[in-house]
């Protein structure tokens, strides 16, 4: 017996199974009705499959169809290559380098197409961690490389069939979060798995089982090793997606947030300050994913500004508010926070200067009122400012007159 048909049958044997072969569900065995499905993914499926190609739909659309929620993106996935996927459609762009997809327009519709991928290995670094996976497959190679089970559903929009390779309904229906493999080697191959599984968690209310969490309390100091742009990608994600106060306290129970944000774990972890910086990042959340409810827009800038504001606090200590460098200092300050959480998450200089603007409106808030209060009413990130400054009053910084005062110039001004 050869030693990769060894590893694939200890693989099979880790995920509790034996062999490949799906549990096929037809219409009148699952609850997905046609018109959930996406017309331009059925329209992109029924192409690949009248070329003789397949096409499904797959993942978490599926996975939110059957809960009952609204899926946000609908992605296909198909045994043809990037190259001949680009051919069959008009508006269609081959993007990116460590596994390609096409994007395929359809309307005002874009959905991500990629093909099957192979559990073999692409290029890795010293870490482990993969760098490059344009290994194509099959559809039985391709569920291997799926990350969680509820995300590992085929779903033919043609033919009306659902194929479940790993228990995935079953999973769904306890509520169960469970990594396909094992989850030290997943979390290795990419680690910011450990995020996406808090975020699911958070999302759906799923549990995450005990072989995932307990990879990740050994597995999470990987994410220091993540590039800070796809950290900076997922933090938005877990904060601004509708969920933001649940991703907080699932990030606080699995350890992850002191990963991503190390100064403000600091604070939490100080006595002094643990109670006001958490009750302040929670009320944020709450109002964020209120924001969201409403379709209304977020701030990444409001969203560094808030989850760092503590940190800055404590290194205002020093600073004595009546010295005629004040300001100047106050703003070296701004930027040694955000230049020291730029080493674990990237932040644009557009958002810095957003972030920046909205800490020195903090200032101007505790001064007298202005020669020309609207003027400054109407100044770029003023509403994202005075919101901060409602979060501080919230947890009883002594700024409450100042908050209840420039809401009644806002409300004279703009009414």
């Amino acid at each position: 017996m050869s030693t990769l048909y060894q590893l694939w049958k200890s693989l099979l044997k880790c995920i509790g199974i034996h062999q490949l072969e799906p549990k096929i569900y037809t219409q009148d065995q699952h609850s997905i009705q046609p018109k959930r499905i996406q017309q331009a993914a059925f329209k992109i499926a029924s192409v690949l499959k009248a070329s003789g190609y397949d096409g499904y739909v797959v993942g978490g659309a599926i996975r939110d169809i059957l809960i009952g929620k609204h899926p946000k993106d609908f992605d296909v996935v198909t045994n043809a290559e990037p190259e001949k996927i680009k051919t069959l459609f008009k508006r269609a762009m081959i993007i990116g380098r460590r596994f390609k997809i096409v994007h395929i327009t359809i309307g005002h519709h874009t959905l991500e197409v990629s093909t099957f991928r192979s559990k073999r290995q692409g290029k890795i670094n010293q870490d482990g961690m993969r760098i490059n996976d344009n290994i194509y497959g099959s559809m039985n190679e391709d569920i291997l490389r799926r990350d969680f089970t509820i995300n590992g559903l085929y779903y033919d929009p043609v033919e009306l069939k659902l194929y479940d390779f790993l228990g995935a309904l079953d999973d769904i229906q306890a509520k169960i979060i469970r990594v396909i493999g094992q989850p030290k080697e997943r979390f290795r191959e990419d680690p910011v798995r450990m995020l996406r599984a808090a975020r699911l968690s958070a999302k759906l209310n799923f549990d995450i089982d005990t072989p995932c969490l307990e990879a990740i309390g050994e597995m999470k100091h990987l994410l220091a090793k993540v590039s800070s742009d796809r950290l900076s990608l997922e933090i938005q994600k877990l904060f601004y997606g509708g969920y933001g106060q649940q991703s907080l306290e699932k990030l606080y129970s699995l350890g992850l947030f002191q990963i991503l944000f190390p100064q403000t774990h600091a604070c939490i972890e100080n006595p002094k300050t643990a109670s006001k910086t958490k009750l302040m990042l929670s009320q944020a959340m709450y109002n964020a994913d209120k924001r969201h409810q409403l379709s209304k827009s977020l701030s990444t800038a409001f969203l560094y500004a808030t989850l760092l504001w503590w940190p800055l606090k404590e290194r205002l200590r020093a600073l004595n508010p009546r010295d005629n460098n004040y300001l100047t200092k106050y703003v070296d300050a701004c930027h040694h926070i955000i230049s020291t959480q730029q080493n674990t998450t990237s932040i644009p200089k557009k958002i810095v200067d957003g972030i920046i603007s909205i800490w020195k409106f903090q200032i101007t808030f505790t001064k007298g009122e202005p020669l020309d209060p609207a003027r400054l009413i109407h100044a770029p990130r003023f509403r994202a400012a005075l919101d901060l400054l409602v979060l501080r009053a919230h947890i009883n910084e002594p700024v409450w007159w100042q908050a209840q005062k420039w809401h009644q110039l806002t409300n004279e001004i703009t009414h």
